[in-house]
């Protein structure tokens, strides 16, 4: 991404908001970011860095973006976390058993030694790598929370708050998806990059 793909973008928003965005960009200059998720194809969140990631650099923010590996038996148990918290009733015969969650543990321990956290802010996405954050140190953690939590499994929610408690902040894409918690939060509304292929105008 080249500084002419940012100009493009004023053409969408105005120049106002461009330098609003490069004024807010010099205030936090030399402050590293890492962005760690579970997928590096498909999904929003995969679109979402795709865009995102280019244009910190683009402003002058070091950023990275880390993948965690897993297990099919993670992943198949992550699945079941991302229905339960979204409110849906397993299928029958499905339930989250002990050795599931000892799973998820394991992997994340094991990421924790592989992934690369050593930045001044690591951003976690979704619940897949949320244990991470025992392995933080003196820098920031946020848990970025891209499904609907308004009607969470209390089972699996508590098991997971166990990790995202200790965050220094959330992010939800809508007020009705926060859980009563102390955790210091802030709203993102879902939103799309125009300048991707799938978004530009057709010819």
């Amino acid at each position: 991404m080249s500084f002419s793909q940012l100009s493009a973008y004023e053409e969408i928003v105005g120049s106002g908001k461009i330098e609003e965005l490069l004024a807010l960009a010099d205030g936090i200059k030399g402050i590293s970011v890492t962005h760690v998720n579970s997928t590096s194809t498909g999904g929003g969140v995969v679109e979402i860095l795709r865009s995102l990631v280019p244009l910190f650099r683009l402003v002058g923010i070091p950023c990275r973006w880390e993948v965690m590996q897993g297990t099919d038996k993670f992943f198949h148990t992550t699945k079941l976390f991302h229905n339960l918290l979204q409110g849906l009733s397993l299928k029958e015969g499905e339930k989250i058993t002990q050795d599931m969650l000892d799973e998820y543990r394991r992997v994340n321990d094991e990421n924790m030694k592989k992934v690369d956290l050593a930045s001044d802010v690591v951003i976690i996405h979704d619940p897949q790598p949320a244990a991470l954050v025992r392995a933080r140190g003196n820098n920031k953690w946020v848990w970025r929370c891209h499904i609907d939590l308004s009607s969470p499994d209390k089972r699996i929610w508590d098991f997971l708050y166990s990790y995202i408690g200790q965050y220094d902040a959330a992010i939800f894409s809508l007020q009705d998806f926060v859980q009563p918690s102390p955790l210091a939060h802030y709203i993102i509304p879902p939103s799309i990059d125009p300048l991707s292929e799938k978004n530009k105008e057709l010819s």
